[in-house]
């Protein structure tokens, strides 16, 4: 019987809930046995429920385990003491069992504290993780941005002088434009190396119905200019816009700026030229910035469509600005959402 009494407490170690039944079918059959030496196996009976408390806390079946066994105990003492049994004898098996349950319970308690612990630092850990990665990833979006303008700037600077300078002087402006082209690749490239983390949340955004939209309306209007003979290609960026769903007003109101602007350069700017084109996805608005170099002969009076379409991006909380730097003109304009 003791060997079966310490198999089953083994087994409790795997499922406690079937040692626990075990035991207690051991405990009533000892009930009928001759009882010799007194109650069997206290030490057993009592790790049995301090395991069955640390396994399932304070709960009925740790309960009636306690019970269940007191009642055994209680009958193997009083068959061993002639058929009674003394207050005493109930009170210290009563304490015994109050005891493994208290115990086993600690035991989970801590058990269950340390895990919490463990948990919750790895989450502030991963939290923390998460704070500096969108932190290098806005200041290598910043980083990026600067230096693009800059060299767009370059680019647009020796296409003027390009145009201007003799044979000789020409072909190192083309150098320095050429250097200024791949200087921008370079830094696209580096910056998408530092952005590694984000690629997956960035798939899903440009897998988004927004996102695809205004791929789709930007795409038009490079191919209109293309088609013109004019070179260059807008860029997207994430600006924090998400998986935004397409709704038909923002699209009307965004087609019609985007339209207005690649015309404008279309109208403006020298034949043949190259073009800078970005537009920006943010969570409230869509940021857009274009510069093209002007031709000198054309005319460089601001139409009556980008008037109206300033006054009318002013009614819905927008902006549009422009700016003529020598041959050079840079255009912003700011389109908020519907729902902004």
């Amino acid at each position: 019987m003791g060997s079966l009494h310490i198999l089953l407490l083994l087994s409790m170690l795997i499922d406690s809930r079937f040692g626990c039944v075990g035991l207690i079918v051991v405990e009533l059959v000892s009930c009928v046995l001759p009882v010799a030496q007194g109650p069997s196996r206290f030490w057993g009976v009592y790790c049995a429920i301090g395991l069955v408390a640390y396994d399932t806390g304070l709960s009925a079946v740790a309960v009636s385990m306690m019970l269940s066994f007191l009642g055994t105990q209680c009958y193997q003492v009083a068959q061993w003491h002639g058929g009674t049994l003394s207050f005493s004898d109930l009170l210290v098996f009563l304490m015994y069992g109050v005891t493994a349950i208290i115990v086993g319970y600690g035991f989970r308690w801590w058990t269950t504290m340390n895990t919490r612990q463990a948990d919750e630092y790895l989450a502030s850990e991963h939290e923390l993780r998460r704070i500096y990665r969108l932190r290098d990833s806005d200041n290598a979006i910043r980083l990026h941005d600067s230096v693009a303008q800059c060299l767009a700037g370059i680019q647009l600077i020796a296409q003027r002088n390009i145009r201007d300078a003799h044979d000789g002087d020409a072909a190192e402006w083309r150098r320095v434009n050429d250097l200024a082209a791949k200087g921008q690749a370079e830094v696209r490239t580096i910056i998408d190396m530092m952005l590694e983390d984000e690629k997956e949340h960035d798939s899903a955004v440009r897998r988004s119905e927004w996102w695809l939209a205004v791929t789709a309306m930007a795409d038009d209007g490079d191919a209109m200019l293309k088609r013109n003979g004019y070179r260059g290609k807008t860029e997207l960026m994430d600006g924090g816009i998400g998986t935004r769903k397409v709704n038909e007003h923002d699209v009307r109101t965004l087609g019609a700026v985007l339209k207005e602007l690649y015309s404008n350069i279309d109208r403006h700017a020298v034949p043949g030229s190259d073009y800078q084109a970005s537009i920006t996805l943010q969570k409230s608005a869509t940021e857009i910035v274009m510069s093209n170099v002007i031709a000198a002969s054309r005319n460089t009076s601001v139409r009556q469509g980008l008037k109206s379409r300033l006054y009318k991006l002013e009614l819905i909380g927008g902006e549009l600005d422009y700016e003529i730097d020598g041959d050079t003109w840079v255009v912003y304009a700011r389109v908020p959402f519907a729902d902004a």
